[in-house]
């Protein structure tokens, strides 16, 4: 495996027609000066900035085609088949389709120079399909413009437009995620509660996410099992594409960086063992490699007609999400209305709002702030790890949807079968989030655009510094999400807590890229960041349960730990802060990581435009998560530190509580809860007798076999070495009539998949009713007996059961409701 230890961002993004780079460009010049700092006088220098000032960014488009569609009448569609052969403007020549129709050759007629006259008869082979996107090559010098405005004065025209240009916006056993010595691992996962998100679902292979981009290395050994196909629809120099039915066109290698980057973000392997992990474990990735070998002066484009394939061949394979880390600002209804059709398809479009530092409200980027009529569109920013916005970020309090970690992101890319690197930009903001929609079909298939659209805005994590700058007013939490999509409670949002550790006499070296920094001449520089925000803890204690609440910031009152009751005593707020007594710095400086006392002044450097010119100076440096360490330096002149993030249950302190109720009394077998089932530890197996008072509510996680709303459950785990058949049985035990549903998962908590049931198996006399079942196993796989009386199948049903079972004791006559004694599961027999 390979870590490539600087942390780089791509230098090229996708925006259509827009120079400035969406995933934000740094330059190995950072890493490099960093690591000079060691010394102690040298200077360190801040990454060069995408914008020196603020400029309205332009479109930029191909000089020698253009896209065009026809009207959808009658003599439109006339005039479209015949223009192969005869042009509807003059000095056009049609050399191929973009979009859906962009595998079928263009007819015999299109070879010879186009000489139709404006508003001629249209005469000539046939064969163009009338809904077809067009691309006419300009064959007599004129320009793009000229021919654009003779085409959209032709009233058969129903669209022409430009070839728009567009960049790329620059708990697992992975061994890479977790937090790692001074690095904080993938702390972008844990920002957006992707952990706790895995506890409901780690994705599916069945739904699936067409990544548009530069393509991907398929032989990644951290995505190669989630990497289900792809396509070839870079234009060449020139001006060509693949041509279906070639080993090109099914090529879709990626020699930039930037797809391969994405895709790990959406769905490198988890739990394997190897690198990373993406947001979605388990899911089948489509890469459309749109991206053309760099031009003369370096720069690489995405093509408008390059995408429209792209999208085309999305729907095709029927893609839940479409990740677009790029964009531009040349509107295109050809791009709107494919995007469109994708969203009345139920497919969701994540796309980058860019990386300008641009209000997309007053300029808008596309594709993120395209408007369809199935609003299936997502804009997402890019959040510091702080969660303010990234300073090259583009906003938009109507038109950007949310915001995702964009700083130092690790991800795959394919330099090699093993290679990470760091990135940094709205493009990588906007596969985070692509991954979090995958999670969300994974949970619920049936789910709708409306729905998915709805959970990710409802489900984030409101951040102050982000409302009035996008829609949501906050940061993507998957978890949230999940819940919202599934109707159960909101998880409270997490307080991050942090162990604190102290290096006398190191210097760190770092790579600042785009990470948050302040450089001061405090006296107390490691205690600051050791009493930062990152210390307090505001928490409540309702019924019992203790559960971390987003509160207010610590004031100086808040210092002394002190317990806040409501009047009804259900209710308890315990805020506790720490830090330097008696001005509680908990309000200061929250996003405070790493920290650097020195024993000199010490520089670093800022791009003024021209070239590297200090700008900052001080003996204290505070620096938050997304910073690359490059090397450390035993010296007398520097003192260091850095935190680690603790579980989100934990806290470095234990303050005191007041003592939990105490809980109540267990179910006497098993609960009507898959969570907390009887455990079967090895077959065969015989369970103890069932009778009323063992049946609890019951809420099935997917409809199966039959309606029950009562339920004992077991549980039982197939492992590696099991294989062959199990049988579930209570003849010869049964004097009753309970029904058996099955479910599987291959986690101890869901998702759950139905495999079936039984209600009156094969038995004979006294246990015609029992059930009888075998199922086939799976290695590695849990699966739940779920056991309920035959006669409660409603809710209303159950409901006036459940009063009736607590007097079955006395009331003998409730053995025909629900059994009076019956051993449900007696035997567990595992055969070959």
């Amino acid at each position: 495996m390979e870590l490539v230890p600087a942390r780089r961002t791509a230098s090229w993004l996708l925006a259509w027609g827009v120079a400035a780079c969406l995933a934000a460009a740094a330059t190995a010049a950072v890493g490099a000066a960093a690591a000079a700092a060691a010394d102690a006088g040298k200077t360190e220098q801040r990454q060069k900035p995408i914008v020196s000032g603020w400029a309205r960014p332009k479109p930029e488009a191909a000089t020698d085609r253009v896209l065009v569609r026809f009207k959808s009448t009658p003599q439109a569609a006339a005039r479209a088949a015949a223009q192969a052969a005869t042009p509807v403007v003059p000095g056009l020549q049609l050399t191929r389709y973009a979009g859906k129709h962009h595998r079928r050759a263009v007819p015999r007629g299109s070879s010879g120079p186009a000489v139709a006259a404006v508003g001629g008869s249209g005469g000539g082979t046939a064969g163009v399909p009338a809904d077809a996107t067009m691309v006419f090559t300009v064959t007599d010098g004129a320009s793009v413009g000229e021919k654009l405005k003779l085409l959209k004065a032709h009233p058969d025209v129903a669209a022409a437009e430009p070839d728009y240009k567009m960049r790329l916006f620059r708990s697992p056993n992975d061994p890479l995620f977790p937090p790692d010595g001074r690095g904080p691992g993938m702390w972008f996962l844990q920002h957006i509660s992707a952990p706790g998100a895995w506890e409901t679902t780690v994705g599916s292979s069945s739904v699936t996410v067409c990544v548009i981009d530069s393509g991907l290395r398929s032989t990644h050994k951290d995505l190669a099992a989630n990497v289900a196909g792809g396509w070839n629809r870079a234009l060449k120099p020139d001006g060509t594409q693949p041509v279906y039915g070639t080993a090109e066109y099914d090529n879709f290698a990626d020699t930039d960086g930037h797809g391969s980057h994405v895709s790990g973000s959406i769905g490198a392997v988890g739990d394997n063992g190897v690198g990373i992990v993406g947001v979605s474990w388990r899911v089948s990735l489509y890469a459309c490699k749109a991206l053309s070998p760099p031009d003369a002066d370096g720069n690489a484009y995405m093509f408008e007609s390059a995408v429209l394939d792209c999208y085309a061949l999305c729907g095709s394979v029927g893609a839940k999400v479409v990740s677009a880390s790029y964009g531009g600002y040349g509107f295109s209804s050809l791009a709107r209305d494919a995007i469109n059709e994708l969203g009345l398809g139920g497919t969701v479009v994540v796309a980058a709002a860019g990386n300008e530092a641009n209000d997309n409200d007053a300029n808008p980027a596309y594709p993120a702030s395209y408007v369809t009529s199935s609003r299936n569109v997502i804009s997402v920013a890019a959040a510091m790890p702080s969660d303010s916005l990234a300073s090259f970020s583009n906003w938009g309090r109507k038109s950007a949807h949310l915001a995702a970690p964009g700083v130092s992101i690790l991800s795959t890319v394919p330099w090699t079968t093993s290679s990470y690197d760091y990135n940094s930009g709205t493009s990588m903001a906007t596969p985070l989030t692509a991954g979090a929609v995958a999670l969300l079909f994974a949970a619920k298939p049936s789910a709708t655009v409306a729905e998915i659209k709805n959970a990710l805005l409802r489900g984030v994590d409101p951040i102050p510094a982000l409302e009035g700058r996008l829609a949501s007013g906050g940061r993507l939490n998957v978890q949230r999400a999940l819940a919202v999509l599934l109707g159960d409670p909101l998880p409270p949002t997490p307080v991050r807590t942090y162990t604190y550790t102290q290096e006398p006499g190191t210097l760190y070296s770092f790579s600042l890229s785009w990470a948050q920094f302040a450089l001061t001449n405090s006296s107390s520089c490691l205690a600051e960041c050791a009493g930062l925000g990152v210390w307090y803890a505001c928490r409540a204690w309702r019924v019992g349960i203790l559960r971390s609440l987003q509160g207010a910031r610590c004031t100086q009152w808040h210092c002394i730990n002190t317990i806040a009751r409501a009047s009804s005593h259900l209710l308890e707020y315990l805020h506790i802060c720490q830090g330097p007594r008696p001005a509680c710095r908990c309000q200061d400086l929250e996003w405070c990581y790493y920290a650097v006392s020195f024993s000199y002044v010490k520089t670093i450097s800022k791009w003024d435009g021209r070239q590297w010119a200090p700008a900052y100076w001080g003996m204290c440096l505070h620096v938050d998560m997304s910073a690359a360490i490059l090397n450390t330096v035993s010296t007398s002149m520097a003192n260091a530190a850095y935190k680690s993030p603790l579980p989100e249950s934990l806290l470095p302190w234990q303050p005191a509580l007041p003592p939990p109720p105490a809980p109540p009394p267990p179910l006497p077998h098993a609960s009507g809860s898959l969570s907390v089932p009887t455990v079967i530890p090895s077959v065969p197996y015989s369970s103890a007798t069932i009778d009323d008072t063992s049946y609890a509510l019951f809420k099935p996680p997917v409809t199966c076999f039959s309606k029950v709303s009562l339920a004992t459950v077991f549980r039982f785990y197939a492992n590696a070495s099991v294989a062959g058949t199990l049988g579930a049985s209570s003849c010869d035990y049964t004097t009753g009539d309970p029904l058996l549903i099955v479910y599987s998962s291959a986690k101890p908590n869901g998702p759950f998949k139905c495999v079936g049931g039984n209600d009156d198996g094969s038995c004979t006399g006294a246990s015609a009713f029992a059930f009888d079942y075998n199922i086939t196993l799976k290695p590695n796989t849990y699966y739940w007996f779920v056991v309920a009386p035959h006669s409660v199948a409603t809710a209303a049903e159950a409901l006036s059961s459940a009063a009736q079972i607590t007097t079955a004791a006395q009331a003998v006559s409730l053995a025909s409701k629900v059994p009076a004694a019956a051993t449900p599961l007696p035997t567990f027999s595992p055969s070959a």
